[in-house]
């Protein structure tokens, strides 16, 4: 697996340093004679990002606030939200050459804590899409974890405590904080800080750059839509909804989402186990069942999962639920997905990482937000142990998980006929 680089070459952070806000270029600080680094930030996905994150963001806060279960978040007030600007996050290639991921990260402000953060990326077909996340949201993402700056004709680069050194020609990597040298850059390379001076250096500007930061990077206020119906119930059926009108459907997931982890915590590759039995726990008010004993119930490895649906449906029938059938497709239409949700039928959704699909991965649908012809779906992730959001592009639709895009192409679900 190529080693991330997921570098702050932030916006976000730098409102206040750049003349035009959006252009590509440097600037200098307060801080020594260190400039910070920026891509240009395309207009049209700061126009979709705004158009956007209103419906990710009220569908987060109605299936995190309003659960009564040990998922629910309890730390974030959701009173003072706004979008951040964009950065771009990077990567370190078989070559050594750092270049951009494809997905744009705006940061979602409660006041001054980042609660979550909108991927914002282009699909195959060339239409913008988004997912949202909170698996990103966190300072030391944002401003611990994640930096760069220029100093002296190198790029700096630092990634949990450890620091990289590139050229500024092409971003070539030359050496990291052990003064392990690339024989290939022709380069000379000056004799490089200790690591506990470069650490010093950083806190230093991290700082500057936390003082220029928050309020004043504001790109839009993010208004939340009061919830507008009671959630029913229903004793030894499916869970109900936390909201239930025409447009918007939320399923209540209280004691129903599972963990892709084995008994000590470990990942594992559980999610297919994971999301059908979220799903079964919700269609039956089954509160036992749990990931681990589907995999051992149905003789499946913790570590390699399962090949295809076949053995995720058979557990479905298997527990009663015998409507369910597989499409080696996503869905096609927002007419499948309100059908399904609608009746209260949780969707397994088994994306592919692209560009080849050898790695997959499931997750569940447990609700919807359409508006004006966009239709946003949200999702559990056994493997952010959150929900999450992703715009619906019928057969085009697709997710960002651990910093990849994965496309939608094969489901379970209950057909319309």
């Amino acid at each position: 697996m190529k080693r991330v680089i997921s570098c702050l070459l932030t916006i976000t952070l730098l409102m206040s340093l750049f003349v035009n806000t959006y252009a590509a270029g440097i600037s200098n600080v307060d801080a020594g004679k260190a400039i910070f680094l920026s891509d240009p930030i395309p207009q049209d996905a700061i126009d979709y990002a705004k158009s956007q994150v209103g419906s990710h963001v009220n569908l987060l806060y109605r299936a995190t606030m309003f659960r009564n279960d040990e998922v629910r978040t309890t730390s974030v007030s959701w009173e003072n939200l706004y979008l951040g600007n964009g950065f771009y996050k990077y990567r370190l290639d078989e070559n050594k050459n750092v270049y951009p991921e494809e997905d744009i990260c705006f940061p979602v402000y409660n006041d001054t804590e980042i609660i979550l953060c909108l991927l914002v990326y282009k699909t195959d077909k060339g239409d913008w899409s988004a997912t949202c996340s909170p698996q990103y949201a966190n300072d030391s993402y944002i401003y611990e974890t994640q930096f760069m700056f220029k100093e002296d004709g190198y790029i700096y680069i630092d990634q949990y405590d450890e620091m990289f050194v590139c050229s500024d020609k092409g971003l070539k990597f030359i050496c990291n904080a052990d003064n392990t040298i690339d024989q290939n850059e022709p380069r000379q390379v000056p004799e490089l800080e200790t690591q506990a001076v470069l650490s010093k250096k950083l806190r230093s500007l991290k700082k500057e750059l936390q003082r220029r930061a928050y309020k004043s990077d504001a790109l839009c206020k993010i208004n939340l839509i009061p919830i507008e119906s009671a959630r029913p119930t229903k004793s030894g059926g499916p869970n109900g909804f936390i909201e239930n009108l025409p447009n918007r459907k939320i399923f209540l997931l209280d004691y129903c989402t599972l963990p892709q982890t084995d008994l000590s915590g470990n990942q594992n590759g559980l999610c297919w186990a994971a999301s059908v039995g979220t799903m079964i726990r919700y269609r039956t008010g089954n509160r036992t069942l749990t990931q681990t004993k589907i995999a051992d119930d149905y003789n499946v490895s913790y570590s390699t999962g399962v090949f295809g649906l076949n053995t995720p449906l058979k557990v479905l029938h298997d527990y009663g639920e015998t409507q369910y059938q597989i499409l080696n497709a996503g869905l096609g239409t927002n007419v499948q997905i309100m059908h399904n949700i609608n009746n209260q039928f949780p969707i397994y959704m088994d994306v592919g990482r692209k560009p080849i699909a050898f790695e997959r991965h499931a997750l569940t649908i447990v609700g919807y937000w359409f508006d004006n012809g966009t239709m946003i779906i949200m999702y559990w992730n056994s493997g952010t142990l959150s929900c999450e959001t992703t715009s619906f592009l019928g057969m085009n639709t697709e997710v960002t998980y651990n910093g990849h895009q994965w496309l939608w192409n094969k489901t379970i679900y209950i057909p319309l006929n």
